[in-house]
């Protein structure tokens, strides 16, 4: 408890009682600590649950973008990186291939009546 109070007092912030109790209910409240000074934009000379409810919302909403639910659209980036990947293979430059030019016989050129 002590360690939490002072890495936040460490910034000039004072945390809340009803705050450190929501802290020291989580899992693993040191943790949680580090996970709210690092989303803190600016430490506030009180820190409040408004303060961590608000960054609690905006980690929520970071996790809803970043893992889709549906698990056809987990399939569909799937399937267009391989998709990708292919077209990459089939888009790189081949190597010239060397033709082998002979000289050319009479026999060869076409005469172009007058």
């Amino acid at each position: 408890m002590d360690t939490i109070i002072k890495s936040f007092s460490e910034h000039g912030t004072l945390v809340q009682p009803d705050t450190l109790e929501y802290i020291l209910s989580q899992k693993d409240p040191h943790k949680f600590t580090t996970f709210i000074a690092n989303n803190l934009k600016e430490y506030p000379l009180v820190l409040t649950i408004e303060h961590i409810k608000k960054i609690e919302a905006i980690d929520n909403q970071k996790k809803e973008v970043e893992e889709p639910k549906d698990k056809n659209l987990i399939e569909k980036k799937i399937q267009s990186r391989m998709l990708s990947e292919i077209y990459k293979q089939q888009l790189r430059p081949q190597p010239e291939l060397e033709l082998d030019y002979e000289d050319l016989d009479k026999e060869d050129l076409i005469e172009i009546p007058e």
